[in-house]
């Protein structure tokens, strides 16, 4: 039996774009909180605190869900698709070569999308809260 076969490549392929499209259409937002600049004063940086902590809460923790679930529920069939394919290109390259097969291939290409998206959702997370961190803390001097 093979590990991926084509309903498994149009699934995964269907829900990474599905994500990608969310990030897409998100990315301006994410990318304006990014840009929030902390004033010296605690109480005059109020907008961009609440601006940021909503787009943790309504855009990058759902992107970070939604990639690292997309990761770790194909990620089983990704192992199989490398372990068969180093199996079978060490033990016989050249019988590997003549049943190549595109459709493993396509579903490893689709599932590293996934982990791009997984680890770019994550990063902006991070540096989001990090920003929100900067933006709850004390007044800045004016050294």
């Amino acid at each position: 039996m093979r590990p991926v076969d084509a309903d498994l490549l149009s699934a995964t392929s269907l829900l990474v774009g599905a994500v990608g499209l969310l990030y897409g259409a998100w990315q301006a937002e994410l990318t304006a909180a990014l840009r929030s600049r902390v004033a010296p004063k605690r109480l005059d940086r109020a907008p961009e605190r609440a601006r940021v902590r909503r787009t943790i809460r309504g855009r990058a923790v759902p992107l970070v869900a939604a990639t690292g679930a997309l990761v770790l529920i194909f990620l089983p069939s990704a192992v199989q698709v490398v372990t068969r394919a180093a199996t079978l290109s060490a033990e016989h390259p050249v019988a590997a070569l003549r049943r190549y097969d595109p459709v493993p291939a396509a579903f490893l290409a689709v599932y590293l999308v996934a982990v791009v998206l997984a680890a770019t959702a994550l990063a902006t997370l991070t540096r989001l809260r990090r920003l929100a961190q900067r933006l709850a803390g004390p007044d800045l001097n004016d050294g």
